[in-house]
This record gives C-alpha cells, structure tokens and sequence, in this order.
C-alpha cells in the first residue's frame, strides 16, 4: 500500500506543477489589440462624428501603460499596450471621440497568488522529493536486510555442511573401527 502512496503523490506534484507553470505563462495574444489600431479606430470616429462608435468603452489602468477597450462586437474587453509618453494624447483622443472613459486602481489580487504560488509550489515540490528519495532509501535498506538474512543463512547453512562432513567422517571412523 505504501508504493502507492508514494506514486500518488508524485502525480499530485506533477499536476501541481503543472498548473503552476500554465498559471505562469498567461500569454493571452488573442486579445490583445496594437496600439495605431487603436488610435485610427478612435480618429475615425472623430473624422465621422455621426457614426456610431464601434468602441463601446475604454479602461484606464492608473501607473499602468495597459489600456482595456470594450468594443461593442465582443463580449470582452482587449488589452492595448500604450506608450507612457502618448498616454495623454490617447485620452485626449478618446475625450474628443465622445467614448466613455473610466479610470481603475491597479488589481493586486493576482499579485498575491502569484507571489504565494512562486513561493510554496518550488518548497513543496522539495518537500515532495524529499519524500521520495526517503521512501526509496527506506525500501532499498529493507532489500539489503533482506540480502543479508540471506547471507546470514547461508553462512549458517555452510557452517553446518561442514558439522555434517565433520559427523560422516567421524561415524565412518567409528564404523570401520567396529569391523
């Protein structure tokens, strides 16, 4: 039952460390969105005024240069990395375009899963090791006790090979001193 165990356990830390390293490589590419693309969608609402707007909303991320765009064909919102130094030209842009604009505070929640996860997944995959090679080093003493029962026995079953020649020979010179 205990070979098991430690089987199991070692599919646990490979799912574990699996999900840390998907968890660690958040590269969304798909929805993310260039910068000019941006900046000729919002000059064309601005050149055509009438028109309604294909950008639904716009998301600014204080101290960050990501910008979050809603546009009113999806259901979620696209990233857009913007330049620190045309940050204010684009919400100037935006303002003059109409589109509505909000400010956030930057989300730290993941900053502490990331932190926890970058922290506790390399200990406990030590911790997990660890157990590993103990369990192996615990089998690997019981085959070498095992071996040396073994050897113990055999030792034995020599030393009495040797007391049973002893006894034939000293039978046979009792024998052939009766005749």
């Amino acid at each position: 039952m205990r070979k098991y165990g430690t089987t199991w356990a070692v599919f646990v830390l490979l799912l574990i460390l699996t999900v840390f390293v998907f968890s660690l490589s958040n590269v969304n590419t798909k929805g993310e969105l260039s910068y000019s693309n941006l900046l000729e969608t919002i000059e064309r609402k601005i050149s055509e005024p009438n028109q309604p707007s294909e950008i639904e909303h716009v998301y600014v991320v204080n101290g960050d240069d990501v910008v979050r765009v809603k546009f009113r064909s999806q259901a979620k919102t696209r990233s857009v990395v913007v330049p620190s130094e045309v940050k204010e030209h684009l919400i100037k842009c935006i303002r003059d375009a109409r589109i509505p604009l909000s400010a956030k505070t930057p989300d730290t929640s993941g900053m502490w899963l990331n932190i926890i996860s970058s922290f506790f997944l390399p200990v406990l995959v030590l911790v997990g090791l660890l157990f590993m090679f103990r369990s192996a080093q615990a089998s690997r003493s019981r085959q070498v006790d095992a071996l040396s029962v073994t050897l113990v026995d055999s030792d034995k079953f020599q030393e009495l090979e040797k007391r049973l020649a002893q006894l034939e020979a000293e039978v046979s010179i009792l024998l052939k001193g009766q005749s």
